[in-house]
């Protein structure tokens, strides 16, 4: 009898070792209630949009229910907070920004969660790239509007979303990329102003993301000049990028990341992970993305994405910083 349980042994481990995953699978059975994702900004702004068409969209991969809760403010540090504080069951996620992950750690004292170690980032499902846009009658290229612009220091300015804001920086970073010329800055209380404005010629510039600017670009009431990507994007690929028109390293864009809480299983965030990337890699999802403006980036693993929050991290620190814009503790 011992002998015949001696033989058996290797059968029996063999056997366990195959199904201890299909074990797991059955105590755990995620997800086996709706999955709520957190939007941390109002409804039907750019991440709002995107949020709801993955979710459609992933609720049909899983098999689950996915639900869009909107939790907004103090730039959306509110709704990031809750995510970084909530259970890591795989239950409450974030879209996040680079603004959540990036910016605002960046200008704020005392910062409620790190945006490194509070999160474990799932994908990238989607990146949107900041243009810069004139009334038609100002300039047709970037070259040609860079030259005017040295020709009359003081005489242009430029709108933005607001002091602070990813915008706000990309007008900055392109003023010392060009030699440091003399261009004002125009805060608005918002993007979607301050591209009116340029329409009606109030203001003869404007920095934005090509999602805020497309229609009015489409309408030929404004005229793009040129997208801040390394590569030309999707959304409007006959124009060209600030590198191709002679600004080096004008890159200026906001990720938007699937994150979920720290400490969350990664037999969870793997499956999520694989699910999203399902989403992603489809032909109607990758449409949403251009009509919102976004680009897709190809399947990030968790690691490189938190390199690019650092990158990000970095790279507008000094900046932040000659400009004064680090305040107090949030609200």
């Amino acid at each position: 009898m011992l002998n015949c349980i001696r033989q058996l042994a290797p059968i029996l481990t063999i056997a366990t070792s195959f199904c201890s995953p299909c074990t797991l699978l059955a105590q755990n059975r995620y997800p086996d209630r709706p999955i709520r994702i957190v939007i941390p900004f109002a409804p039907s702004g750019n991440t709002d949009l995107l949020g709801r068409r993955f979710t459609n969209r992933l609720s049909q991969h899983i098999n689950q229910s996915v639900i869009i809760i909107n939790k907004a403010g103090a730039g959306g540090t509110i709704g990031s907070t809750e995510v970084a504080k909530a259970k890591p069951d795989g239950y409450t996620l974030l879209i996040g920004t680079s603004s959540t992950h990036a910016l605002n750690p960046l200008m704020t004292d005392n910062m409620p969660y790190d945006p490194i170690k509070d999160f474990i980032p799932i994908s990238v499902l989607g990146i949107s790239h900041m243009v810069i846009a004139s009334h038609p009658s100002i300039s047709s290229t970037l070259p040609e509007l860079i030259k005017r612009i040295k020709a009359q220091p003081g005489k242009y300015s430029y709108g933005s979303s607001g002091i602070g804001t990813n915008i706000h920086l990309t007008g900055e970073l392109f003023i010392r990329q060009t030699g440091h010329i003399k261009l004002t800055h125009v805060p608005y209380k918002g993007g979607g102003q301050a591209v009116q404005d340029a329409i009606g010629g109030q203001i003869p510039i404007v920095m934005t993301a090509i999602s805020t600017v497309m229609p009015y670009y489409q309408s030929r009431k404004l005229r793009v000049l040129a997208v801040f990507s390394e590569q030309r994007s999707s959304a409007m690929p006959e124009i060209p990028t600030g590198i191709e028109s002679g600004v080096p390293n004008m890159l200026s864009s906001s990720l938007n990341v699937l994150f979920s809480p720290n400490n969350t299983p990664k037999t969870i965030t793997d499956y999520l992970h694989i699910n999203s990337q399902k989403v992603i890699a489809d032909t109607l999802f990758l449409q949403d993305l251009s009509l919102l403006g976004m680009d897709a980036i190809p399947d990030t693993q968790s690691n490189k994405i938190t390199q690019m929050i650092s990158d990000e991290i970095q790279k507008w620190a000094p900046l932040v910083n000659q400009l004064g814009l680090r305040t107090g503790a949030n609200p």
